[in-house]
């Protein structure tokens, strides 16, 4: 197993987790809590597909052994001076500590220290009311390792379990300032300054994010800025719509999940209208199943992302359907 160097924001991802586990939570009537700790660092370089993996799966079986109460996934910076500190935290890179408590059923003291291990759980009833194989832990162990991190956990029966791990990130330096260091102001733009360095014809990209946290919004339209695009955000399907009847665009970034209208229908009502029926249209979501695919690409769909988003990863996706194709001008900021 390689893992990815991507520059990434911990804060959306932190999120999808959430959004995506939320259901399954509602189902059980737990509460599910996120909350990452001030002053920590949020712009990262590392994988972020590997980590996401990792937090799916703990906050999952979380929610799967536990009957009543809550389960929390909490983010901080790992504290100076232990193990999982002696990679440093300075303006190259930090090591996190990622912390994921319930209220369930617990693990014995005798089997803690078996759960990592492959096809392993705490005791054979557990397969029989539960499910599943015990290999996801093993799995999450392996890549807290690459990750330079290591996993552990504290329970008590019938209370409750918390499982740790630790993983060590470079700092993304194009997306935040060094560890420590204070943001500079930037001077006033000048009214009607239009955010771009570059004159272009027409705006190449309308991103419609709808029943997305605003955190998602903000990076991505960091990351279109970065790659020296501009964009307009919809804030539902049907302005999305109405943006296009009024607008050109040259791709339309769209969420699945939205309030009103989803995206799928939106996407069928573009795909059938008179006008833009033809503009490239980039799928994103948090899911990443086949059956998502597939449904957005019935819907009339050219491409699709998964959330947390990746800056790699949407300009390779914007450069497939730029309208101009191979032809279309370099956009690196």
């Amino acid at each position: 197993m390689d893992l990815e160097r991507l520059d990434f924001d911990l804060a959306p991802l932190v999120e999808s987790v959430r959004g995506l586990m939320q259901t399954q939570a509602r189902l059980k009537r737990l509460a599910l809590k996120t909350r990452i700790a001030p002053g920590t660092p949020t712009q990262l370089q590392g994988d972020p597909t590997r980590l996401r993996q990792v937090l799916v799966n703990l906050v999952s079986n979380a929610i799967k052994f536990t009957d009543h109460g809550r389960v929390d996934l909490s983010v901080e910076t790992a504290l100076p001076g232990t193990a999982d500190q002696a990679q440093g935290n300075d303006a190259s890179g930090v090591t996190l500590l990622f912390t994921v408590r319930d209220t369930g059923i617990g693990i014995s003291s005798a089997k803690v220290d078996h759960i990592f291990n492959a096809f392993s759980q705490a005791d054979g009833s557990i397969t029989r009311l539960y499910g599943g194989s015990g290999l996801g832990l093993a799995i999450c162990k392996h890549i807290v390792s690459l990750m330079g991190g290591r996993i552990w956990t504290e329970s008590v029966p019938g209370e409750g379990s918390t499982f740790f791990f630790t993983a060590h990130f470079a700092l993304c330096v194009s997306m935040a300032p060094a560890l420590g260091a204070q943001p500079q102001r930037q001077p006033d733009a000048a009214p009607g300054t239009p955010p771009m360095t570059q004159s272009l014809p027409h705006r190449p990209c309308a991103s419609c994010w709808l029943r997305t946290p605003q955190a998602n919004v903000r990076l991505a339209e960091i990351y279109l800025r970065k790659l020296g695009h501009s964009c307009v955000v919809a804030n539902n399907g049907q302005a999305a719509l109405q943006a296009l009847a009024a607008e050109r665009f040259d791709v339309v970034l769209m969420d699945l999940e939205m309030p009103e209208m989803d995206g799928l229908e939106a996407t069928r009502r573009i795909r059938r209208g008179k006008v833009a029926k033809d503009v490239p249209i980039i799928a994103m979501t948090a899911h990443a199943l086949v059956e998502f695919r597939s449904q957005s690409h019935d819907s009339g769909m050219n491409d699709y992302l998964t959330k947390p988003l990746a800056l790699q990863a949407l300009d390779e996706a914007l450069r497939r359907n730029a309208p101009h194709g191979d032809n279309t001008p370099d956009m690196q900021a």
